[in-house]
């Protein structure tokens, strides 16, 4: 009963977490990553959907590749190319492609805060930027439209604080020449057309005719998200810019994105980033850990205790050594030690042991660094009075055994 009133009461605690998890509201993130799945305030969800009204006779596509990548396939004239990002990083290579693609006559929107500056030096623009007093007022960035239409209408962008604008500048003509996969002839971006302005009449928005194409350049990509687009009358000035496109094919940039390729390079993230993946995923931790610490411990067996070998040398050495004692065989035991240092010496010496006269004695002297007087003392005792005689007294063990143990000490060998 112990038992199933703890699993009960787990399951009662995991059910009220999730309960309170799913009554809590989420909370907002107010990073801009202008992706077109994102309905947070700076994600492009809104944008993206409604893409289809703005261009009611074209085909909307995702680019989830570089423009180099995703144009490699080829491109009809006509199409339009909308990149909306923070900072948009291409490389030069997916700049000449661009280019090629404008020159073909299509167009490139892109609204972003930063281009690459291959991209500016070609189509002879320079972007300028500076703290606006306006911008930094909590209603926000004040922008119009260029057109007549809406001349007297200012659009406030909340959150923008940087007043960004372009000028022109000494364009580079044929800055990417026959580098680029565009037509032959040289091809040279013409005087741009301002579409929109600040308050202090500085182009944020123009466009910018190249070859039978032409770039759309925007400065304010906060405009394009959530959270601008609901507030007043944002969605007619978003609306107006998109409108300078042609009611064409549409290929949406999801490459460019801040956050894109974190997202694309972790499974993980995907999973926690969808609720019901993300609380299944939870479920299964605990689940885990529950049967972890309920099942394995009632499943697990018993690991008996092992006793560690006893050491019986030192037992087997003290019987032996008391036998020798009892019985009083000296020679016996001496024999047995010379014969053990004979085999110490040819296994570390590598001497042969069979004549042990003096040319033995002196090389074993060299090799073993022992003074010869060591030597001669422990081979004469060894002949003189033990191989010869039956019996020996304990006075000429202890004798032999003390010259043994000069030569193992001063020869190192006893700790080898």
């Amino acid at each position: 009963m112990k038992g199933k009133g703890a699993y009960v009461a787990l399951v009662l605690i995991l059910a009220g977490l999730i309960v309170l998890a799913r009554l809590t509201p989420d909370k907002v993130v107010w990073v801009p990553t202008f992706d077109s799945k994102d309905k947070i305030p700076y994600g492009s969800f809104i944008l993206y959907e409604r893409l289809k009204d703005i261009f009611p006779h074209g085909r909307i596509e995702t680019a989830d590749y570089s423009f180099y990548n995703f144009m490699e396939r080829g491109e009809d004239s006509g199409a339009s190319y909308l990149i909306v990002t923070g900072d948009l990083s291409a490389s030069d290579l997916d700049v000449r492609k661009m280019t090629a693609f404008a020159a073909a006559g299509n167009n490139v929107f892109i609204a972003a805060d930063h281009i690459p500056q291959l991209l500016a030096d070609t189509l002879g623009i320079e972007i300028k930027e500076e703290m606006d007093i306006l911008s930094a007022d909590s209603t926000g960035y004040l922008t119009r439209l260029a057109d007549l239409n809406y001349s007297k209408d200012t659009f406030r962008i909340k959150d923008e604080a940087v007043a960004r604008w372009m000028k022109d500048a000494d364009p580079r003509a044929n800055l990417l020449g026959e580098e680029m996969d565009a037509p032959r002839q040289s091809v040279v971006a013409r005087p741009r057309l301002t579409l929109g302005l600040d308050l202090h009449g500085r182009a944020n928005f123009a466009k910018i005719p190249f070859g039978q194409g032409a770039f759309l350049i925007h400065l304010i990509p906060l405009a394009f998200t959530n959270y601008n687009m609901l507030k007043r009358n944002n969605n007619e000035y978003v609306a107006a810019c998109l409108s300078r496109l042609p009611d064409g094919d549409i290929y949406w940039d999801q490459f460019y994105k801040p956050y894109h390729r974190d997202r694309a390079s972790s499974p993980f993230r995907f999973i926690v980033s969808v609720p019901a993946y993300r609380w299944a995923l939870y479920l299964a931790i605990v689940s885990a850990i529950m049967y972890m610490v309920f099942a394995g411990k009632r499943l697990q067996r018993i690991i008996p205790i092992l006793q560690p070998p006893a050491n019986l040398s030192l037992k087997f050495t003290r019987t032996v050594g008391t036998l020798y004692y009892q019985q009083k065989d000296h020679r016996d035991i001496a024999i047995k030690k010379m014969t053990y240092l004979l085999q110490r010496i040819r296994q570390y010496y590598m001497l042969p042991t069979g004549d042990t006269g003096s040319i033995f004695r002196s090389r074993l002297a060299y090799k073993s660094n022992v003074d010869i007087e060591t030597i001669n003392d422990v081979f004469d005792i060894f002949d003189r009075d033990i191989i010869r005689g039956r019996h020996i007294t304990e006075g000429v063990l202890i004798e032999f055994n003390t010259a043994l143990e000069k030569f193992y000490n001063d020869s190192g060998l006893i700790n080898k």
